[in-house]
């Protein structure tokens, strides 16, 4: 609670205090009251994290709409002002990308296609995540036409973009002229699978990356394919 008594907080508003003794009234007053308008505040969900879901395409997108759900349909272009992102996992509605968001590529592929996301916009994420289901060495690959940063924020952010049935070339490519910046110390991030389903990033042709150090959880899987670029640790 916010209401004390003056008298709780060590002042006597009924005596003939000094102008010293006053002072030090308030001082506590605003103490008090501070503590407890930072209590609330640190228990209120001010930050909370944000997962935002791809709908694909170049172009604005009207929900509600179903998520794609075939590799066929994904590729597109991802920036800070297309709306293409949905707000849920039902895609009721869509917006422009909101940085430092979850992206969620969570899709099921029947197919072995091989979408691509252009990052047109230098922007920042929280981690990469959702499920597919592979059929054969089928891959995602997030590319760009000139030298653009994804930064990953936090202090150790998550790619567990899970592909059932993965082999040895399927699962998220960074190609192109993309560069993985990590914003935390000591620059590492996280690659996470589960049983039976692995989580695997590749950096491809000139992509590349000042992340120091990679930890790989459960079933995951780090690779470097042929072409140019930082392609190690």
């Amino acid at each position: 609670m916010l209401a004390r008594s003056s008298r709780e907080l060590g002042c006597d508003v009924n005596s003939d205090a000094s102008v010293v003794r006053s002072l030090a009234c308030s001082w506590r007053v605003c103490f008090a009251l501070a503590v407890a308008m930072a209590s609330g505040l640190a228990s209120s969900p001010l930050h909370a994290q944000t997962t935002l879901y791809y709908g694909w395409g170049n172009t604005n997108i009207s929900g509600p709409q179903p998520l794609p759900t075939n590799w066929t349909g994904l590729s597109g272009t991802w920036n800070s002002t297309i709306q293409n992102w949905a707000a849920d996992g039902t895609g009721s509605s869509y917006g422009a990308w909101q940085n430092d968001a979850i992206a969620n590529f969570g899709f099921a592929n029947t197919t072995v296609a091989n979408p691509t996301v252009v990052l047109a916009d230098n922007l920042r994420v929280s981690g990469v995540s959702g499920t597919t289901t592979a059929s054969g060495a089928a891959s995602f690959t997030l590319t760009s036409t000139v030298a653009r940063t994804l930064t990953l924020n936090g202090t150790n952010p998550v790619f567990d973009l899970i592909t059932v049935r993965d082999d040895a070339q399927g699962g998220f490519r960074v190609g192109g002229g993309v560069q993985l910046v990590a914003d935390n110390v000591p620059k590492q991030l996280s690659i996470v699978g589960n049983t039976g389903s692995a989580a695997t990033l590749y950096f491809n042709g000139t992509a590349t990356h000042d992340v120091n150090r990679i930890d790989l959880v459960r079933n995951a899987n780090l690779g470097f394919l042929t072409g140019g670029g930082t392609n190690s640790l």
